[in-house]
């Protein structure tokens, strides 16, 4: 139910999702960066494979060197060789 009134205030506004529903945002610059908005927690970290928890779904990101270069309560940079993102 909360979630269909957030829909609908979204449309009526015309504003992006990530603002109103609190959804993720991720941008993938090239194979070298990800930038993650409205993330939840870190679940897993290693040189080879990071998985973040969000509101809608848990993105895994596997590559190698990768490193959280950027971190604060809403936003996460991860960068280094990118071979995939996955939604689980």
């Amino acid at each position: 139910m909360k979630k269909k009134i957030k829909q609908k205030i979204k449309e009526s506004l015309e504003m992006p999702a990530e603002i109103i529903m609190n959804s993720p945002k991720i941008v993938l610059d090239s194979n070298l960066n990800v930038w993650i908005e409205n993330y939840l927690e870190i679940i897993e970290y290693s040189d080879i494979s990071v998985k973040v928890n969000t509101s809608d779904f848990i993105i895994k990101i596997v590559g190698e060197k990768l490193l959280i270069d950027f971190i604060t309560n809403e936003d996460l940079s991860i960068s280094g060789r990118i071979f995939s993102v996955v939604y689980e």
